[in-house]
């Protein structure tokens, strides 16, 4: 699916945002953004990440580039035994246009280790420890972070684009399509994200945009790489995630407000994404709030 996800630097000190992940269970459903962003794994894995339908299982110290407009899709869990850290940074495009020659034009990839020349593993290299010292920053901020974390961004950028990027003929603004086909599947999205706990029906969907349901069907999955009622369960299931995960609502009244046909229904998809059940989720969650204060 395609969630337009709206990046706010306006409240934080610095021009971006730095996001650092613990442990996290989680499904972040296909979306994009206008943001240059980038993701590091600073110990242990995130299961799955999906970027222009390239699927990714990221383990310690990998960096991924996601360009303006990619779709992409993270999926991660953690386990009594396991500890999972990430970071994530998130780049206006109007830094990036002001900062970087030709971004408007600019690509950045990341070949895979066996692919990358001499130079590259060089770069790669002094990524990861800038990387690292990012990470130790955000965990352990003082006074001064803020300009750390400012040097650290700039050489960050600095070896991503020197090492890893190159202009190109079309612009990275629309890189799912065209203008027309971007605003069609974005218009999709946004229903769905309007309407996901109402009792939605591929008719419904197809006629809300002027389609016929096969038709409608087959190009949200072109663009999707899943059918669109994957894409509402998988809504649904993002929103229930946070109500189990920060209320103490009823799973009952939890899958009634998020669209489920049931609670059976939540409970099966919930266990089958998660490995578990709701509650056995919130009794685990409640159990490493406690070991986190002691």
């Amino acid at each position: 699916m395609f969630q337009h996800e709206i990046v706010d630097v306006t409240k934080d000190q610095l021009p971006f945002k730095v996001i650092v992940h613990k442990n996290t269970n989680a499904t972040i459903p296909k979306h994009w953004h206008r943001s240059f962003e980038l993701s590091f794994t600073a110990k242990g894995k995130i299961d799955e990440f999906i970027i222009n339908g390239q699927h990714y299982a990221p383990t310690t110290g990998t960096i991924l580039v996601i360009n303006p407009n990619e779709v992409h899709a993270i999926s991660g869990s953690t386990k009594d035994d396991e500890e999972n850290s990430a970071l994530s940074i998130l780049i206006p495009y109007s830094f990036m246009t002001e900062y970087i020659p030709e971004f408007s034009y600019r690509f950045y990839e990341i070949p895979p280790e066996q692919q990358r020349t001499l130079s590259q593993q060089q770069h790669y290299k002094e990524l990861q420890q800038y990387f690292y010292h990012l990470f130790q920053v955000m965990e352990q901020p003082d006074a001064f972070s803020s300009l750390k974390i400012l040097s650290l961004v700039y050489d960050i950028l600095y070896h991503l684009t020197k090492a890893f990027s190159s202009v190109r003929e079309i612009k990275n603004d629309f890189s799912v399509g065209t203008t027309e086909e971007f605003a069609w599947i974005d218009s999709v999205l946004v229903y769905i994200q309007q309407y996901f706990a109402s009792p939605l029906t591929v008719s419904e969907l197809a006629e809300a945009n002027h389609l016929a349901p096969s038709y409608f069907s087959r190009k949200f999955k072109k663009y999707m790489d899943m059918s669109v009622m994957e894409y509402v369960s998988e809504i649904r299931l993002q929103a229930a995630f946070q109500q189990i995960a920060h209320t103490t609502r009823s799973i009952k009244a939890i899958s009634d407000s998020c669209g489920f046909a049931n609670h059976k229904s939540l409970i099966s998809k919930f266990k089958k994404s998660y490995g578990m059940t709701p509650l056995n989720y919130r009794q685990n969650l409640k159990v490493s709030h406690k070991n986190q204060k002691k």
